[in-house]
């Protein structure tokens, strides 16, 4: 009787053993992995009207950067309008465009999208008039 009771006994910790072995290596394995990889945000578009706040140089490759009240904001066939929900708010955006002739308080109409991933997001604003 005492052999039945010592056997299973001892699969059982082989078992446990074997299942604490494996569970070790993934944890490890999933510490030192270093790849990253980013999702970006979906593409969007959307055609807002907004007063300028103020017009500054930026950096890089988006040399100006605006802060804008939006205003209005319309949908861009064919894609998600994530500024639909800023109207009445203040967004800092970035452009590439020459954005030393805008004025503060000056009422334009503009392309407006969100940019970016989990590291770094944006407003992107172009095709201002």
């Amino acid at each position: 009787m005492k052999l039945r009771t010592t056997v299973p006994s001892f699969i059982t910790l082989i078992l446990i053993s074997l299942t604490l072995s494996v569970c070790a290596c993934a944890q490890k394995t999933a510490v030192n992995s270093t790849t990253t990889s980013f999702v970006p945000v979906a593409k969007n578009d959307s055609i807002v009207t907004a007063k300028i706040l103020s017009v500054q140089d930026g950096d890089g490759d988006l040399p100006w950067v605006l802060t804008i009240q939006i205003r209005t904001s319309q949908d861009v066939s064919g894609y998600p309008n994530y500024t639909a929900s800023k109207i009445g708010q203040t967004v800092i955006v970035r452009c590439t465009e020459d954005a030393s002739h805008l004025q503060t308080g000056e009422i334009i109409t503009a392309h407006l999208r969100f940019e970016g991933d989990e590291t770094r997001s944006f407003y992107f604003i172009w095709n201002i008039r």
